[in-house]
């Protein structure tokens, strides 16, 4: 098994990912496990102009140029980098705009790793960082073998069910009870990757561009949810009873001073935060503004900030 880190950037948040790259290497054993970080660029002049700024001791820091990749990847259906999106399916999910280039440069940027020889690709938002000393292994242990996938049930939480019915094909009745984008810990096993990218190629006879009209993590965690129906020993499936999305589990136990912190912050730890040690940036600095708040963050196994914190 090879395993990478993988960190998305853009020319307006390179000093971000150069903070969270030396966060890495201050914070945790990254140099002593050999572990190597990809940035991923739009083209080989941010490469150059990133290269000039930037400089690491450490020798595992690897840039891809991602219209490099598109331009000249081996799939079954194939586009340039001038022509994304020059047709597009009639669905839509997620924020949509520049986020749907984003979805599609982490796509392939993700299967240009498989080719490589990664079987497992940790995808960092360049605006994470990681905020005190841990040891990674016990991260990277804790999401091998099976697919880690975190869902609220039933009402709670992010629903998209055209994403069931129109991307995917499959009955949405065995996905409306669960609810996606419950965090933004990306651990992706490139073999259910790529053989999700393959599993839409055969539906909609398109590249990637055509189908990816909102964000990739919506659609690898229902994809990850179809394998645990099929096989639930496949996938590492955790329940949240209630719904992280726009920190709203965090906020109701912030105002409800009669739940116990200690219950459930050790609760929370032992099906969830152990195994992530990560929480999403601006909802934990949303959470740190008052004291109860605090006091969670501090009961919490939360080690890094992951997405929207350097550049809030």
């Amino acid at each position: 098994m090879k395993v990478c880190i993988h960190i998305q950037t853009h020319e307006p948040h390179f000093k971000y990912t150069d903070l969270l790259i030396k966060s890495f290497l201050e914070f945790t054993n990254i140099s002593e496990l050999e572990i190597p970080i990809f940035i991923i660029f739009d083209n080989d002049h941010e490469i150059e102009k990133y290269k000039k700024t930037y400089k690491y001791d450490y020798k595992e820091v690897n840039y891809i140029d991602v219209s490099n990749t598109i331009n000249n990847v081996e799939l079954k259906f194939t586009e340039k980098s001038n022509e994304l999106f020059k047709h597009k399916i009639n669905i839509q999910w997620g924020s949509g705009g520049h986020r749907n280039y984003v979805a599609v440069k982490r796509i392939y940027s993700i299967l240009e790793l498989e080719k490589r020889g990664y079987s497992h690709v940790w995808c960092m938002d360049s605006e994470s960082l990681v905020l005190k000393e841990l040891d990674i292994q016990k991260i990277i242990e804790h999401n091998l073998n099976k697919p880690l996938l975190t869902i609220g049930k039933y009402q709670y939480g992010i629903k998209y069910p055209q994403i069931i019915n129109d991307l995917f094909k499959l009955n949405y009745e065995d996905f409306k009870n669960i609810s996606v984008r419950m965090n933004d810990f990306w651990f992706i096993h490139t073999n259910y990757f790529s053989e999700m990218i393959n599993f839409l190629f055969e539906i909609h006879k398109n590249p990637i561009s055509y189908f990816i009209n909102g964000s990739e993590q919506s659609i690898y965690e229902y994809y990850i949810y179809y394998k645990y129906i099929k096989d639930n020993n496949s996938v590492n499936l955790i329940e949240i009873e209630g719904d992280l999305h726009e920190n709203n589990l965090f906020k109701q136990i912030i105002y409800n001073d009669k739940l116990n912190l200690d219950y459930l912050c050790e609760k929370l730890n032992n099906i969830y935060f152990d195994y992530v040690q990560s929480y999403r940036g601006d909802y934990y600095k949303m959470t740190l503004g008052s004291q109860r708040g605090k006091e969670l963050i501090r009961k919490l196994n939360i080690s890094i900030a992951v997405s929207n914190y350097t550049g809030m």
